[in-house]
């Protein structure tokens, strides 16, 4: 599994799939529930450090979400790190909170238990002008 999971970060956080075919699941779109079964599988293997590497960028894309759309919503953009994606087939809504707000705290949650800050640093340059 580790030698694999840089197929699946992107700059943002955990991507769904490896390809962009314009369907729901896969790029850009980045669901919550399975990033989240990911670094929870990550963390129970015991690679605890790509874990809250994951955690961190997962928390850090959707407050800075939170910030420039006002809202945390279901899915993101992973690779452009907003909530802008297009989708040719599928689910096209991206509702507001859905599972993501539990993701969100449970993420946290891991990452105080690591010893690490619940919230990571805000981003440097965070622009919301390309956001949501």
């Amino acid at each position: 599994m580790e030698s694999n999971l840089h197929l699946f970060e992107k700059t943002h956080r955990l991507a769904m799939s490896t390809c962009d075919s314009g369907v729901q699941w896969d790029l850009p779109c980045g669901w919550t529930s399975i990033p989240w079964l990911a670094i929870v599988g990550i963390k129970n293997c015991g690679d605890i450090k790509d874990a809250t590497r994951s955690a961190r960028r997962f928390i850090a894309t959707v407050r800075d979400n939170l910030i420039c759309g006002h809202a945390i919503r279901e899915k993101d953009n992973v690779v452009a790190a907003s909530i802008r994606f297009h989708v040719e087939a599928g689910y096209r809504q991206n509702l507001v909170g859905f599972w993501t707000n539990a993701v969100y705290l449970k993420l946290q949650q891991l990452l105080r238990q690591a010893g690490l800050p619940a919230t990571p640093a805000p981003t440097k340059h965070l622009s919301c002008a390309t956001r949501p």
